[in-house]
């Protein structure tokens, strides 16, 4: 399958607030991902072993019933040429909730918002393309016994994801040498995917503890029409500024690793 904090305006980096796109659910044509999402989810998920709980792991989980919340921020770089036109990478920050369920599992609720960085190509203050993503997620986690206070936990699960992406382009349509002809195109979609997620917890008390995680996004969304102010072009009408042709898909799977601190509650 194939998916800069300029400024918040819910309208432009939020377009799914103000109309609702279609949303497009993910299908199984990627047969050699969903292959590596599942030996991934299976290699890493660590089995709960009989009787290793640990009496530290046991009389905490005793005074903090419930589970951890969590603040964070990432590295992500989706694998859509659209997005590699103007940036290299995008910076994720969030939070989520992980409550408890049984000794082994947990369920966790994840939000974030990303945006892009570097720009590689010159544009004015006003006119420089954006990317934001906002995401919503849910994933089934296994853990294990604690080591030397470090954690290990693994799972996997569905994620939305709301992307609004803009590039340099040329209207195919407008002769050359017109200045009318050099736009900022923009497109917006709403998306439903997968990922996979491993990370360590690393406990320094009782309640906070530090974590990294790796997980990997699989999605993609169709782009029909690109935006260019009040007007919508097909990505056969336009090209990118620099000549090449535009997809009419954009492909936001890719790594992300994290790094944020979690509180027990």
């Amino acid at each position: 399958m194939r998916t800069s904090l300029r400024n918040l305006r819910l309208g432009k980096n939020f377009p799914c607030w103000g109309r609702a796109p279609p949303v497009n659910f993910p299908t199984f044509r990627s047969g050699p991902r969903w292959a590596a999402l599942a030996v991934l989810i299976i290699a890493l998920a660590p089995a709960a072993p009989a009787g290793a709980g640990g009496l530290q792991d046991e009389l905490l989980e005793n005074k903090y019933r419930w589970g951890d919340y969590a603040v964070y921020g990432g590295w992500h770089e989706p694998a859509g040429e659209q997005f590699h036109v103007h940036a290299s990478a995008a910076y994720p920050f969030g939070a989520k909730v992980r409550l408890r369920w049984g000794n082994w599992m947990r369920v966790e609720a994840d939000v974030s918002y990303y945006q892009r960085g570097g720009d590689p190509r010159p544009y004015d203050l006003a006119n420089i393309p954006g990317f934001d993503g906002l995401t919503v997620a849910a994933t089934l986690q296994a853990t294990t016994a604690s080591w030397k206070g470090v954690r290990p936990y693994a799972g996997g699960g569905p994620v939305f994801v709301s992307l609004t992406n803009e590039f340099g382009l040329i209207i195919l349509g407008i002769p050359p040498d017109t200045a009318g002809r050099f736009q900022v195109g923009r497109w917006n979609e709403n998306d439903v995917g997968v990922q996979a997620v491993a990370g360590l917890d690393i406990q320094i008390n009782q309640r906070f503890f530090p974590f990294v995680e790796y997980r990997h996004l699989f999605g993609e969304v169709t782009t029909d029409v690109i935006r260019v102010g009040a007007f919508g072009y097909s990505p056969d009408e336009v090209t990118y500024d620099d000549g090449r042709p535009v997809p009419g898909s954009y492909d936001w799977s890719g790594p992300v690793w994290m790094l944020g601190l979690k509180i027990r509650f």
